[in-house]
């Protein structure tokens, strides 16, 4: 019995192996140029924590001063730059914009009813209870 296991442990292990190493990059693969210059991009700030030869941050090594703050400048620029871009999204606009697709959807259901009106008018009472046949 446990010699017919052994080929089997074998195939689990072959077929565990290509599924784990479909997750590792292909070598040569180029870096995603797009993601690059948006981290590149990005400010940040300088840390007082310490690092490795590495780049990576020691373990245990606590940073021994706060990270140096934005100054006011900075922070008012950017709230006018953010505020400059939102003028476009004024409520006043979106509400003008839903306003006059409500009158435009409402226009569109009293046409429609009309039209439906207009098309049930030609049956009365009176033909209510005959049969249709293919020439009415």
């Amino acid at each position: 019995m446990a010699q017919r296991a052994t080929p089997i442990l074998l195939v689990l292990a072959g077929a565990s192996s290509l599924v784990l190493g479909g997750c590792q990059g292909f070598p040569g693969e180029e870096p995603n140029q797009a993601l690059a210059s948006y981290n590149a991009r990005l400010a940040r700030p300088a840390s007082a924590q310490r690092l490795d030869e590495n780049g990576f941050p020691l373990l245990g090594a606590y940073p021994t001063a706060a990270a140096p703050q934005l100054d006011n400048a900075t922070v008012a620029n950017e709230t006018a730059r953010l505020s400059r871009r939102s003028v476009g999204n004024t409520s006043g606009s979106q509400r003008a914009r839903y306003d006059a697709a409500i009158r435009n959807a409402a226009a569109v259901r009293q046409q429609q009813r009309l039209a439906m009106d207009r098309a049930l008018s030609g049956t009365g009472a009176a033909q209510a209870g005959a049969p249709r046949t293919p020439a009415n």
